[in-house]
């Protein structure tokens, strides 16, 4: 081979190299980063509304879901109005500051965002904004992330106004269908459904039910174990009074629940105020502090009721080496209170024959 034909084959070579290294379609190379300055933006808040001072969370990740968390970053808001892809007005800015989610806390701490490798933490990034209309909004994050700056985007959207109630907003009205209201009975009450009958508007006893009648001239007799016999007497008798139960519970007219006097209805509005009222009371002051011990026991020295609540739930449940420990009057309390239970249930227990 000439020297001719080795000159010509280099030229072909290095023409062919360079035209590969000079293709635009060649990818990176597998060290290659591409995008190091964005960042994938979550917006977590929720139930966003128009007004002053809107708190504002979102979560800041890389491309590769890694969470950035520390220190502050800078946020930028645009209204875009009624369509995502309308045009775009400058917002407020805001600096918003690291949250993390308790109890899945990253440990330690930095001054600057920093990429956090720890497995199982979560935290966002809030802030306050005034969000003066309502629409697509868009928020630019832009944080200094080892000394490399990094942004990125995301878009929400804003309400007229909050669909769930705020801490001392007044409760949304309801409808609720009433006896008054032109609807269904069995919408109201299921006894309507079954029984047919519409519900009770107010609390009426049912009629008392009326003893057969008996022909003028003909007594009744009925025995335990025999069926009821009538027989004719010549002339009427009045009917004998029967003589009073021991126990005046025992009474059929007061075990039957048409003779219980009726519960006169309770207005609700002074209820409600009673109840509210209370319980306002109760969340404001707190509990009322109770001390049953006595005064000795300021100076070192144990009452002889000291632990006894203790014993006698562990006497209750079996625990007799517990309940001595704690205090051995537990154990003769409810020894006493079994002894009364028996003693009582023996005394109200049927005579047999």
């Amino acid at each position: 081979m000439t020297a001719r034909r080795w000159i010509a084959m280099l030229l072909g070579l290095a023409l062919l190299t360079g035209a590969c290294a000079s293709d635009p379609d060649t990818e990176p190379a597998p060290d290659q980063t591409v995008g190091v300055d964005e960042l994938a933006i979550t917006v977590a808040s929720y139930d966003l509304a128009v007004g002053d001072q809107q708190r504002f969370i979102a979560g800041v990740l890389t491309p590769q879901r890694e969470l950035i968390g520390f220190g502050q970053v800078q946020m930028r808001f645009t209204h875009l109005g009624a369509d995502p892809s309308g045009p775009a007005t400058p917002g407020p800015a805001a600096t918003a500051s690291w949250l993390p989610v308790p109890g899945i806390e990253p440990t330690g701490t930095s001054d600057q965002p920093t990429l956090i490798d720890q497995p199982g933490v979560a935290g966002v990034y809030q802030t306050r904004v005034d969000l003066g209309q309502a629409g697509f909004w868009t928020v630019e994050v832009t944080a200094q992330v080892d000394g490399t700056e990094r942004t990125g985007t995301a878009t929400f959207s804003v309400a007229d106004r909050h669909q769930v109630p705020a801490v001392g907003d007044p409760a949304p009205t309801s409808r609720n269908l009433t006896v008054e209201s032109d609807a269904d009975p069995a919408a109201i009450d299921s006894r309507a459904a079954t029984a047919g009958a519409a519900p009770t508007p107010a609390c009426t006893p049912p009629p008392s039910p009326t003893p057969p009648s008996t022909p003028a001239g003909t007594t009744c007799s009925t025995a335990p174990s025999s069926n009821s016999s009538c027989r004719t007497s010549p002339r009427e008798h009045p009917p004998a009074k029967p003589h009073p139960p021991a126990n005046r519970l025992a009474h059929p007219r007061l075990r039957d629940p048409a003779h219980r006097p009726c519960r006169p209805a309770s207005r609700p509005g002074v209820d409600r105020r009673g109840r509210a009222g209370r319980a306002t009371l109760l969340g404001t002051l707190g509990m009322p502090p109770v001390d049953l011990h006595l005064p000795t026991h300021r100076l070192g020295i144990m009452g002889p009721l000291c632990g006894m609540t203790r014993s006698v739930a562990r006497a209750a449940t079996g625990e007799i080496v517990g309940a001595w420990r704690y205090n051995p009057g537990g154990l003769a309390s409810v020894t006493g209170a079994w002894a009364c239970v028996a003693r009582t249930r023996s005394a109200v227990a049927p005579a047999d024959g």
